[in-house]
């Protein structure tokens, strides 16, 4: 891997851990700049249906924060591949949700994501994520 393509993959990394930060800290406005304008989010095998641009990104998020004030999001094993342009890659990586509900009922989930990202004049962005729950607590 060259300089160039090591720099990118960990600012990609970066990327994908302040999503995690600002989802859990309720900062929707920062967590949407880290999408791109077009971005879709595929939560269809979660519950939470195919989720495009900036309006249904930010419902999304302030759907989750009502759903689960409170939430902690752990993010691991991120493969990332930088395209030979440089400009897109793709990740895929592993995660941990726990959440607190109103009721105070919680939660631990295992999800994996994969990723489309592509840069812009602003940086590295998500373009597409795939969600999929992979360990669901028993109900």
């Amino acid at each position: 891997m060259n300089r160039t393509a090591a720099s990118d993959v960990e600012q990609i990394r970066r990327l994908v851990a302040d999503l995690a930060w600002y989802i859990d800290t309720g900062d929707t406005e920062a967590g949407l700049a880290l999408f791109t304008s077009d971005a879709l989010l595929d939560a269809s095998t979660a519950g939470g249906g195919l989720i495009s641009g900036p309006q249904g990104l930010r419902a999304f998020m302030e759907g989750t924060y009502t759903r689960a004030p409170s939430r902690l999001h752990v993010v691991s094993n991120h493969v990332v591949d930088v395209e030979e342009e440089g400009d897109r890659a793709a990740g895929r990586l592993v995660g941990l949700a726990y959440t607190k509900n109103p009721d105070g009922v919680s939660a631990l989930v295992g999800i994996a994501y994969e990723d489309h990202y592509e840069r812009d004049t602003d940086g590295w962005k998500i373009a597409r994520r795939v969600v999929t729950p992979m360990v669901v607590p028993e109900r």
